[in-house]
């Protein structure tokens, strides 16, 4: 790698955690405002404003399978755009449509469907951030971890006698315990996040019951 692949890196990186601080911030922000608002008339889902945000929240749910769907028939249906556009895409509507459905609950457990709806939108929030933040934090570190404990397997291969070899093994040692806690983190995000499209697939009944329910009674 050159000196430019490596500059040009890092500063993807450093826009990419600029961006993300942003939509953090953004996504704090409504959540703040709707938990200060959660009592007025506008969020009532029995009224037309609020009724509208859990029919565009579930709406951006639902569109967060475009994701799925440009990445496995990208290839043969000519997208115009690019996988990670639609990646993008898809972690934007994946945080604004469960933000308008929990403003649209009012921040609370209602009956016994829509407490289903809500706590299968969450979850599946959940398993989507772990899998954007959490699992690649995991293989970076599982990556990091396997390069020292490299070093360290070097270092007592060509360790003297005596104390430098105690240090070198202790050293060794603690940086294979190191890469063994990294890659059981590593292990551990990526179960939860292959729980995410399960999850999802559960959510889309409990949406379509809750909006059954709200309608018939």
């Amino acid at each position: 790698m050159t000196g430019t692949e490596a500059l040009g890196g890092v500063e993807r990186r450093s826009s990419s955690v600029w961006i993300d601080g942003v939509v953090a911030m953004t996504v704090l922000v409504a959540l703040g405002l709707g938990w200060q608002h959660r009592g007025d008339a506008v969020f009532d889902p029995r009224g037309w404003p609020g009724y509208l945000l859990g029919l565009c929240g579930s709406l951006a749910m639902l569109l967060v399978l475009c994701f799925s769907i440009r990445k496995r028939l990208g290839a043969v249906t000519r997208a115009r755009r690019s996988v990670g556009w639609w990646y993008n895409a898809h972690i934007l509507l994946g945080l604004a449509g469960p933000l308008a459905v929990l403003c649209h609950a009012r921040f609370a457990w209602g009956s016994i469907n829509s407490s289903f709806a809500l706590g299968a939108t969450l979850l599946v929030v959940a398993s989507g951030v772990s899998g954007r933040y959490l699992l690649g934090a995991g293989r970076r570190l599982r990556a990091r971890m396997a390069g020292a404990l490299a070093v360290a397997e070097a270092d007592l291969a060509a360790a003297g006698e005596g104390s430098e070899m105690r240090l070198a093994r202790r050293r060794r040692n603690a940086a294979r315990r190191a890469a063994g806690i990294a890659a059981a983190l590593d292990r551990a995000g990526e179960v939860w996040h292959y729980a995410h499209i399960p999850l999802f697939m559960v959510l889309v009944p409990a949406v379509l019951l809750h909006v059954y329910m709200a309608h018939a009674y």
